[in-house]
């Protein structure tokens, strides 16, 4: 399977309104798709970060941001063009790793720019220290990895990325997963 660019555009807009409502912090937590499961990307200036979860996601595809920029309204200046911020901030990407264990099979990795503003529920508190909690618009860009379905078992997930201009940035973190 292949999915089209609105396709995972949607997936982008379901994956963003899972993570701000949960803050991104439970990974278990709101898992409502029947063929997807979220990760978090890294949301840290870190590489060194390693995540230990048992997850209920055997048959279930792994979709996850390897470098992302998302945007909501409360955290940028009024009338900032959030699509527009979001774009310059991923066309500053100067690299993107990942790798997986050997018993997952990586269907695909690309940049998805999701060209309208959706709306998302922020979590109280926030993930981020400078968002406000409530219902917002939000904007989209990154790089993203989506694997094939996932058999039961250990997998490992491992993604970094890196920009550069005005908003350097790098990260990374891998993931332990017992599959389930």
């Amino acid at each position: 399977m292949n999915p089209q660019q609105p396709e995972w555009e949607k997936m982008c807009e379901d994956y963003w309104k899972w993570f701000y409502s949960n803050a991104g912090k439970l990974v278990s937590t709101g898992q409502n798709n029947s063929d997807l499961f979220f990760l978090p990307g890294a949301v840290d200036r870190k590489k060194d970060i390693v995540k230990e979860h048992t997850i209920q996601a055997q048959g279930k595809r792994i979709f996850m941001p390897v470098i992302f920029c998302s945007f909501v309204d409360s955290e940028v200046p009024k009338g900032t063009d959030l699509v527009g911020a979001a774009n310059k901030d991923i066309d500053a990407t100067r690299s993107i790793k990942f790798d997986t264990s050997d018993s997952i099979i990586v269907e695909e990795v690309r940049r998805v720019r999701v060209p309208k503003l959706f709306e998302v529920e922020v979590a109280d508190p926030p993930v981020f220290e400078n968002t406000k909690s409530g219902k917002q618009m939000a904007s989209s860009d990154g790089y993203w990895l989506l694997t094939k379905p996932l058999d039961a078992g250990h997998h490992i997930v491992s993604i970094s990325g890196e920009t550069k201009e005005d908003n350097q940035w790098s990260g990374g973190v891998k993931y332990n997963l017992e599959v389930i």
